[in-house]
């Protein structure tokens, strides 16, 4: 869509703003509130602080949309012993000046109190739209965050917010320009929830189509046999239902668990000459990346936990059950403490359908799920994993079904990543609507 700009502009002489409307303004930002100021953090030891009614934000609740309830809520006592602690009214409008969430906003649909790494732009005077304002700094974070400092966790200061200039129509043209924003960011934000809600269902398809593949198998007609298996039902005649202990390479250790952490501490996986292979190389399907090195003497000490070209390994911490087949020509390395080592049998098992099934396939973890006794799962441990059972067809079978599986995948995958594209260039056109329609740039009075 093409959008009208307005009649005359005039120079900012502000690199990042550029011309703005003749008549609007250009004030600066503590000049539009009565308070900017901040909060703190009760002693989280001290229980008379917290379970109270009175709701805390801290910046990790700042999502740039309405706050409307908190994950802690403080006492009155907290709020009357502790000086910093202070209760802001409703449209406050909040900021987030340094950590993980730094620029993120907030805008109060509540009274509350707020941590010290919030600023809170309060009682907005009588000139000033405060979702105008929070449009206007959305807009502009990242030439905000320009002005951050610090290393490690860089940091803007309260007194960075306080001297921005904020380019300002009237009133009422700050209305008008919030209820087209509010209007079309709802409209862009619909649209973008039902393509994530897509491939959500890609990814259910697929799941099912996988599994469905890897235990009834292709053809439709086939005669099926009871797998023994109450939650899985029939399996073809000609396949079987077989441990993965049975599948697996005869010699020991064939199944491997990594390292105790006590046999290989943080401080000796740094510059060193070995690799180390960790959950991060098989949650990103990324075997090269990773700095986690240790000595050729270390080595020599935890050489049992050495992988090869063919091996699997399987996440066993944390975010389990992933698992990557390792190429020929992979680097020299050991197992991670959180990894596990499984050595397929390629004479019975096609070590790249085994991988499909550990990833993409329901059945697999519902018997890690089973195998915890229906708790929820937070590590596997290699007895449970060898006693999985692995619905086998025969090997030739195997590798066609490797095959469909594949191209399956690729259609799928695919399809995700035009839709992901769809969303990239949804978020950058309503980034650049708020941006263009809060500076100025298009005019979009008569489109309300």
């Amino acid at each position: 869509m093409e959008y009208p700009e307005y009649d005359n502009y005039k120079e900012t002489n502000i690199d990042w703003l550029g011309n703005i409307p003749k008549h609007w303004e250009i004030i600066k930002l503590s000049w539009l509130f009565k308070m900017i100021g901040s909060g703190t953090t009760p002693d989280t030891n001290n229980l008379d602080y917290y379970n109270g009614d009175i709701p805390w934000v801290n910046t990790s609740e700042l999502r740039d949309d309405f706050i409307n309830d908190t994950k802690k809520q403080i006492t009155r006592k907290a709020l009357n012993d502790i000086s910093g602690l202070r209760l802001y009214p409703k449209n406050t409008l909040l900021i987030a000046l340094y950590g993980a969430t730094i620029g993120q906003l907030g805008i109060l649909k509540i009274k509350a109190t707020v941590n010290q790494a919030c600023c809170a732009l309060t009682e907005a005077k009588d000139n000033v739209h405060i979702k105008f304002i929070f449009y206007w700094l959305l807009a502009n974070r990242n030439n905000i965050l320009s002005y951050s400092y610090g290393g490690g966790q860089p940091n803007i200061s309260q007194d960075t917010v306080r001297n921005l200039k904020i380019t300002l129509p009237k009133f009422r043209e700050q209305k008008v320009i919030v209820k087209y924003l509010d209007k079309e960011t709802t409209r862009i934000d619909n649209l973008i929830k039902k393509k994530e809600k897509l491939i959500d269902f890609l990814e259910e398809k697929r799941q099912a189509v996988i599994t469905q593949a890897v235990t009834k198998g292709l053809n439709p007609d086939a005669s099926m046999k009871d797998s023994g298996l109450e939650w899985l039902g029939e399996i073809p005649e000609h396949w079987e239902a077989i441990k993965l202990k049975f599948l697996l390479k005869k010699k020991k250790n064939a199944i491997k668990t990594g390292p105790f952490g006590s046999q290989i501490k943080s401080s000796e996986m740094i510059n060193s000459e070995i690799k180390v292979y960790n959950q991060n190389n098989v949650l990103e399907n990324d075997i090269n990346k990773g700095n986690n090195y240790i000595s050729k003497e270390k080595y020599k000490e935890l050489k049992s936990f050495e992988v090869y070209p063919g091996d699997i390994l399987i996440t066993t911490r944390g975010t389990i059950g992933e698992a990557v087949l390792l190429p020929q020509n992979i680097e020299k390395g050991i197992l991670h403490p959180c990894l596990m080592r499984i050595q397929p049998d390629n004479n019975k098992l096609n070590s790249k359908y085994l991988e499909i099934i550990i990833n993409e396939s329901k059945f697999f973890r519902t018997q890690l799920f089973l195998a915890s006794n229906g708790t929820t799962i937070d590590v596997i441990y290699s007895e449970n994993l060898k006693n999985v059972k692995v619905i086998l067809p025969p090997l030739e079978e195997q590798n066609r079904l490797f095959n469909y599986i594949k191209e399956y995948n690729n259609e799928i995958d695919t399809l995700i990543c035009k839709v992901e594209k769809q969303i990239s260039n949804l978020k950058e056109y309503r980034q650049a609507l708020i941006t263009n329609a809060v500076t100025g740039k298009i005019d979009v009075r008569d489109l309300v």
